[in-house]
């Protein structure tokens, strides 16, 4: 009897399981026919695209140089004597007038000759001025004026001479501008051509270059130029050329060329080396595209052209750079449909939805 009661629980607890095998493979099939087979069906998202209408433009050639800085004026102020350094009169990186003193030399035996030739010329113009009267009067020849003339000559030459020796030891701003860093200290002795500091006038600014032999005929006075600080700089500033060598360089066969530059400067400064291009003449429209639609490739250049929802891949050759435009010389035509943005997910065939279509260019 208890084996049969046994066998009758074993029985129950095989049902059950079934019956709850089979709930939860209903449960399973209800899902997947709910969610799951929309999954599998559902197509892939395309990837979205920014194509652009290629144009013929006008294509503005440039030559480019390395050039330097040049302000309108620069010096290096020194003394044209040599002596000891009496007083210095200005700051480092200072703002000057023209005229203004800087520096002094010790001058006091010169100061005290300068005092004595104007007491001496002042005693000969009395002298000369006295004879003067007299011989108007007829009391006296006119080879004692002559004599006092030539005296009073002689002592205001001096004067002039001792005067010139006294002013070059005062050293003073020949234009105005901006100083630098002074290269002398107070009491210091120095020799004549010594730098004291340097003086920059840079209201105006120039930028000096060179062009080749074969670069010179397309050039021209009031040929605009740009310039940059270097290869990846988005600041610029604009300029023309203002004068032109006379001749070539023998060795380089270059020619020297200078542009002047629009303010303001900002942080340019002389001596600073700037990349320069020299915008030409526009040559006859040509097929130019933004560089980043263009896939750099070893075995070839290449863009994705758009057609009927789906891009191919196109290879093409590129010429010249402006700003960030290239000249497409080979591959591409007026009215071709490019991708020039997203197409690093692209492959070849691939079909695409398009965001927005680029007019510029």
């Amino acid at each position: 009897m208890k084996k049969i009661i046994d066998l009758f629980k074993l029985k129950r607890f095989i049902v059950i399981l079934i019956v709850l095998m089979l709930i939860l493979i209903g449960i399973s099939v209800f899902l997947f026919l709910k969610h799951g087979h929309k999954n599998v069906t559902a197509a892939p998202a395309l990837p979205v695209v920014n194509i652009l209408s290629i144009k013929k433009v006008a294509w503005i050639r440039k030559v480019d140089a390395i050039g330097t800085l040049k302000a309108k004026q620069g010096v290096k102020i020194s003394a044209p004597v040599s002596g000891t350094l009496k007083d210095l009169s200005f700051s480092s990186g200072a703002q000057v007038h023209q005229g203004e003193l800087l520096a002094t030399l010790d001058n006091q035996d010169l100061a005290a000759r300068v005092n004595q030739d104007e007491a001496k010329y002042q005693l000969a113009q009395q002298d000369y001025g006295r004879y003067q009267k007299l011989n108007a009067l007829r009391m006296v020849s006119s080879a004692y004026c002559d004599r006092y003339r030539s005296a009073m000559a002689q002592t205001k030459a001096q004067l002039a001479y001792d005067q010139a020796a006294l002013d070059k030891t005062m050293i003073k701003a020949p234009f105005s501008g901006r100083l630098g860093i002074r290269c002398v200290d107070k009491g210091q002795y120095i020799t004549a051509g010594q730098t004291i500091v340097s003086l920059q006038d840079i209201s105006v600014l120039y930028v000096d270059f060179y062009l080749s032999e074969k670069e010179v005929s397309d050039v021209a006075l009031n040929t605009h130029v740009k310039i940059s600080l270097n290869p990846d700089d988005q600041v610029t500033w604009s300029g023309k050329i203002i004068a032109m060598g006379s001749e070539l360089d023998e060795k380089t066969r270059n020619l020297a060329v200078r542009a002047q530059l629009e303010p303001p400067y900002k942080v340019l400064l002389p001596g600073m080396y700037v990349r320069v291009s020299v915008l030409l003449p526009a040559k006859a429209p040509v097929v130019a595209i933004p560089q980043e639609a263009v896939s750099y490739n070893p075995y070839g250049n290449f863009v994705y052209v758009y057609k009927d929802g789906s891009v191919h891949r196109q290879i093409i050759e590129t010429g010249e750079r402006f700003d960030d435009l290239v000249v497409v010389t080979k591959g591409l035509q007026q009215g071709d449909q490019i991708v020039v943005e997203g197409q690093q997910k692209l492959f070849d065939g691939a079909k695409v939805n398009i965001q927005e279509q680029d007019t510029k260019a």
